[in-house]
């Protein structure tokens, strides 16, 4: 790459930005409220094909309060599987 200043331009920018340029992918952000006009059809539609087996989510489970931390620093390290949920007791 060039340089400005004196400074190479490849070092300003991560790696990850240098891939999507040259590859010239295209990123596009989601926002889930975008779509929340469509709540209520994708919940009808999509809660019986859960009860049936047929659509399966994944989810992280921790087990008990004391590992609320562990489960909120696995969100930022990425590692948890689908939604992250802390059962805190066995209370019913």
């Amino acid at each position: 790459f060039f340089n400005v200043n004196g400074i190479d331009f490849y070092l300003l920018v991560p790696q990850t930005h240098l891939q999507i340029l040259a590859n010239e992918l295209t990123i596009r952000g989601l926002m889930v409220m975008s779509y929340d006009k469509e709540f209520d059809t994708a919940l009808n539609e999509m809660a019986p094909l859960i009860k049936k087996g047929d659509l399966k989510f994944k989810e992280t489970l921790y087990e008990g309060f004391e590992k609320v931390p562990e489960a909120f620093i696995g969100l930022f390290k990425g590692e948890n599987i689908g939604k992250a949920i802390v059962k805190a007791s066995n209370y019913p």
